[in-house]
């Protein structure tokens, strides 16, 4: 573990039948972040959401997890507002809107 790494985990599928990957999007927004110390781990095994979401905590490194869609972006300041409310919490619970 990382003290104060972010592993972002996205399970994406760029195979889906006529529609357009959003992932890049995503990794936009992600890469707009104020805060840095992030890594990124996608994950396209052509399984289940829930199941790839397994891979990636397998593989991730940080201190925190931040799960997200390839269908969602985030704003900012959204993971450095986060951290800041980790020293009180065990979880955070981000509602797709």
């Amino acid at each position: 573990m990382v003290k104060d790494l972010v592993s972002v985990i996205i399970p994406t599928c760029k195979n889906r039948e006529g529609i357009e990957n959003p992932v890049d999007k995503c990794l936009t927004s992600i890469a707009l972040s104020d805060y840095k110390n992030i890594e990124i781990i996608c994950i396209d095994e052509g399984k289940e959401r829930s199941a790839q979401r397994n891979i990636g905590i397998r593989s991730a490194k940080g201190e925190y997890v931040l799960y997200l869609d390839d269908d969602q972006f985030i704003s900012p300041r959204l993971i450095s507002e986060c951290i800041s409310l980790m020293e009180d919490y065990d979880a955070i619970y981000i509602p797709k809107l």
